[in-house]
């Protein structure tokens, strides 16, 4: 059995082998825990790199593409985010280390909810996530 430090510096690994390169991006999938977004069945597969089953019929993205999706979108610490799609919340977790304030939208409530329980857990403040039809935008919080 291998220990969450082997797990953690495995997973880490995993990311730069895949070509994710920026420090803040690494640092930030470093402090989100992924296994505190998944429940149930995948619990003991967070820390693959895989997308997983959650809720609703939806996926939580495989964490290499989470990172390289961030990484290009060059968050800046004083940007303000808008995330289609809240999930699990994981994505909006890793963008809340790197912006000012992060928004986040999706159309099942009960993603909303068990993502919002999570930040609550997390003592993550900068995120507001809505239930939402993230098609529309956020005309009330734009511009982004």
């Amino acid at each position: 059995m291998i220990s969450a430090a082997e797990r953690k510096m495995q997973f880490l690994f995993s990311l730069r082998s895949r070509g994710v390169t920026n420090k803040r991006v690494l640092n930030a999938m470093e402090r989100v825990d992924r296994g505190k977004y998944i429940r149930g069945t995948f619990e003991d597969r967070a820390y693959e790199d895989t997308p997983l089953p959650i809720a609703c019929g939806q996926t939580i993205s495989q964490p290499s593409i989470v990172a390289l999706m961030t990484e290009a979108l060059d968050v800046q610490p004083r940007d303000k985010v808008l995330e289609i799609g809240t999930g699990s919340g994981y994505q909006a977790a890793i963008l809340s280390q790197l912006a000012r304030r992060v928004y986040t939208v999706d159309r099942y409530s009960r993603l909303v909810r068990e993502a919002r329980a999570v930040f609550e857990a997390e003592d993550i403040t900068n995120i507001i996530a809505l239930i939402a039809d993230g098609s529309r935008g956020l005309p009330r919080a734009s511009p982004f």
